[in-house]
């Protein structure tokens, strides 16, 4: 049974982008011995831009896994397309072209055997969270957007309480709004749209730049 699954994240260098993932995982029909997932990345803005995606897993990396079911794979998979964009690897494009993102070790603590995918300061945590609130939950029109939670803690390196006092910071410094576990924009944050549309224009603009550059040094 086929199921497509749809959120949307923010970089830790501010690019806001939505991730439909279409489960379940399938095994390569390559003849290559790894589960693959595909997926559809857009920047959430009106550039129109996307990144068709396959996630490889491999068999050390799957082992790793309580399985390979939405439920235990979902934050992983997320997570691992965050990083590669953080990383200026994945390519944003007008139309699609089926780009792969092999979930590899690389992605993990060699000594505790635990997902690293980043190991976030708390300003780094205080605009990426910043910056969802207003993303979701103003620009997309959701009202709001739970800020606290398993996915963001395993991107950032954080622990939950770490997330909640970076919650509990931007609600005191009256960008956000919380009740129970999720955060609304306030007029506050609104009114700092022109600071936080720069910040991913310029995010975006230097990924672009990088993928410019390659495929100029390509074709020489």
């Amino acid at each position: 049974m086929t199921e497509t699954t749809t959120s949307t994240y923010v970089t830790l260098h501010g690019i806001p982008v939505t991730i439909e993932l279409h489960w379940p995982f399938h095994h390569s029909t390559s003849g290559a011995d790894f589960e693959v997932l595909h997926g559809q990345m857009r920047t959430v803005d009106e550039s129109g831009l996307l990144a068709d995606v396959s996630v490889h897993i491999s068999q050390v990396v799957k082992e790793s896994l309580p399985s390979l079911e939405r439920k235990d794979a979902e934050p992983i998979v997320i997570n691992a397309l965050r990083k590669e964009v953080d990383r200026k690897q994945l390519e944003f494009l007008k139309s699609g072209k089926r780009q792969p993102v092999a979930l590899s070790t690389r992605f993990m603590n060699y000594k505790t055997r635990e997902w690293q995918f980043s190991k976030a300061s708390d300003d780094d945590i205080l605009l990426m969270l910043r910056d969802r609130v207003y993303w979701v939950g103003y620009k997309m029109g959701a009202g709001s957007a739970k800020i606290v939670d398993e996915t963001e803690a395993i991107y950032t390196g954080a622990t939950l309480e770490r997330l909640a006092a970076a919650s509990d910071r931007l609600e005191k410094d009256g960008l956000i709004s919380v009740d129970i576990d999720v955060a609304a924009p306030t007029d506050r944050l609104i009114a700092m749209a022109a600071e936080i549309e720069a910040r991913k224009d310029t995010a975006l603009r230097e990924l672009q730049q990088k993928h410019a550059f390659e495929h100029a040094v390509e074709h020489k």
